[in-house]
């Protein structure tokens, strides 16, 4: 790291970090720590590409504090998920939003329920949560917006998916996160739509989010992101740090 981008990652503060990492055997997909040691500051996207025989889940759980690793830390926002502070916990969830590679709807709730679900679940107020769920939902729908208003009161089982991953989206930044995990965030979304989430991606980095970025394909990596962009790489099935960013000095 050079000393110009060293003076200007002082000046931002640490989303996440994970402190020699090793993290326990998981199912054969799942992406191993050894001894890792990385951190993602306010305004980093870090993308990682995924062979096509690796899962995250396991790595995001551990990043949740859903479960517990063989050794080291990991903090998020300065605290990390040891102990039975289940309220500093459940605080700490609040600010991270999640787009998950699989379906992560609860069956029984429409796609409106369960989108207000996650904010209601940590205290936010009907009329907040609805006036969020408009912004967003103008901000991401474009052409579909329609469809994705019309979505919210079905369940997810008879939604399309390409309209269920927009409300993935919406449901992920609609808390003001403070951290995304991202799980192949742009499958299904068409690709007229890429422009105005990268927009969004940006625009929630320069307010000090940091991103997680998970993608399974190169699709994903020609898209022009304008917050600095670092790529950590999965050789085998071990995650490896990188700190040079690709698109900044």
């Amino acid at each position: 790291m050079s000393a110009n981008e060293q003076a200007v990652t002082n000046k931002r503060k640490p989303v996440l970090e994970l402190s020699d990492v090793t993290s326990a055997i998981g199912e054969a997909k799942s992406i191993r720590l050894s001894n890792f040691t990385g951190q993602l500051f306010e305004g980093d996207v870090v993308q990682v590409r995924l062979g096509a025989h690796h899962d995250p889940r396991d790595l995001l759980s551990l990043v949740l504090g859903l479960g517990t690793p063989l050794a080291g830390r990991i903090q998020f926002a300065g605290k990390d998920w040891l102990g039975r502070n289940y309220r500093q916990h459940y605080q700490m969830r609040s600010q991270i939003g999640r787009i998950f590679a699989s379906a992560a709807w609860v069956q029984s709730l429409t796609v409106g329920e369960n989108i207000r679900l996650a904010q209601l679940h940590h205290g936010v107020g009907a009329s907040i949560i609805t006036d969020r769920i408009t912004y967003w939902t103008e901000r991401l729908s474009g052409r579909h917006l329609s469809t994705v208003r019309r979505s919210f009161a079905h369940r997810p089982t008879f939604v399309d998916d390409p309209i269920l991953q927009i409300c993935q989206w919406i449901r992920a930044v609609c808390n003001q996160p403070k951290l995304l995990l991202f799980d192949r965030p742009f499958r299904f979304i068409t690709q007229d739509l890429h422009l105005a989430f990268v927009s969004v991606i940006d625009e929630l980095a320069n307010k000090g989010a940091s991103v997680l970025w998970f993608s399974s394909g190169h699709e994903e990596f020609h898209l022009q992101i304008e917050s600095r962009l670092v790529q950590w790489s999965v050789p085998g099935d071990v995650l490896q740090a990188c700190e040079v960013p690709l698109n900044h000095e």
